[in-house]
């Protein structure tokens, strides 16, 4: 619990934006999101049934709110996406990225 990772993406051009992350874990687990000083909110990674060790305990997790996708606004460059455990359980990540809506 409280264990964060940060990561840097380089974005080509200026735009509306939508996190994505690639995701495997068996039973669930809650995330604080953050895009530069941007706090996106609390999320919960639904369970996927295993870490990884088959195809299908992988899923895609979007960032939304009330239902709604969180999309932003953001200029060409480097961007923080930072990442906290809050509640001590595991899970892995393939890969994280900002799409272009």
């Amino acid at each position: 619990e409280g264990h964060a990772l940060t990561w840097t993406l380089k974005l080509p051009e200026a735009g509306r934006y939508q996190l994505v992350v690639r995701y495997s874990c068996p039973n669930g687990a809650q995330r604080s999101i953050r895009i530069n000083d941007q706090d996106l909110g609390s999320f919960y990674f639904f369970g996927t049934g295993g870490f990884g060790d088959l195809e299908s305990d992988w899923d895609h997790f979007y960032c939304v709110r009330n239902a709604q996708p969180i999309i932003l606004e953001l200029p060409a460059g480097e961007h923080r996406i930072h990442m906290v455990n809050e509640d001590g359980k595991g899970n892995n990540l393939d890969y994280i990225a900002l799409i272009k809506k």
